[in-house]
């Protein structure tokens, strides 16, 4: 199942405080919860940096080096840069850093959901697989 969410640039405003640059995400493919950290039940938050370069293109993503655990940087940062390189930018933003932030929860919820804060944090929640004792 691919979870997608449709921001239009405009939406911000471009002369906000915010220093995000958000403003420049045309289309957003959201990430995935990994199965593997679903499995293995663990959550965890990465500060994603986005380099575009010529028409709003993805020239690097990384992420922050004081944001996130090392668990959190190994399962997540792959369905992060595959999504932002899947997605959408404003080519009038040539040039500029946009910073994401990205943050996976397992929940109680039997579907995967995803919610958006201002402006420029997206949560992926997946729902947490129960674990029946051996009898």
């Amino acid at each position: 199942m691919i979870l997608a969410l449709g921001m239009v640039g405009g939406a911000f405003a471009q002369g906000s405080l915010d220093d995000s640059n958000a403003f420049c995400l045309e289309r957003l493919e959201v990430p995935m919860y990994p199965p593997l950290a679903a499995k293995a039940r663990l959550s965890g938050s990465l500060a994603t940096i986005v380099a575009l370069g010529q028409k709003g293109s993805v020239e690097a993503v990384s992420y922050e080096e004081d944001a996130g655990s090392a668990t959190a940087k190994k399962l997540f940062f792959r369905a992060i840069e595959d999504s932002i390189r899947a997605s959408t930018f404003l080519p009038t933003c040539r040039g500029r850093t946009v910073k994401l932030f990205f943050e996976f929860k397992l929940g109680t919820q039997r579907t995967p959901r995803v919610s958006f804060a201002y402006p420029s944090r997206f949560l992926i929640f997946a729902p947490a697989d129960v674990v029946e004792p051996a009898q």
